[in-house]
């Protein structure tokens, strides 16, 4: 995010995070794994507004991976 962004400094709000988590039938703590991405954010952002969540299970994400995290909706203002 940083990296995108250039600094965080500007980041106004993170409005939803989206998780995609590798998850074999019957599992169900898709939630749970998010946990660690949102604390990061509610931590990176401070005092401001926290941000929508979901989570979702597949049986198979690309690439073989275990979790692929979409974070969208940022809010930046430029430098003056």
């Amino acid at each position: 995010m940083k990296a995108a962004l250039d600094s965080l400094e500007y980041l106004q709000a993170i409005a939803r995070v989206d998780g995609h988590v590798n998850s074999p039938p019957g599992w169900t703590q898709q939630a749970a794994v998010l946990n660690g991405a949102s604390d990061l954010f509610a931590e990176i952002m401070a005092d401001k507004d926290g941000h929508v969540r979901t989570a979702f299970g597949h049986s198979e994400l690309l690439k073989r991976l275990a979790v692929n995290e979409i974070s969208n909706g940022f809010y930046r203002t430029h430098p003056k």
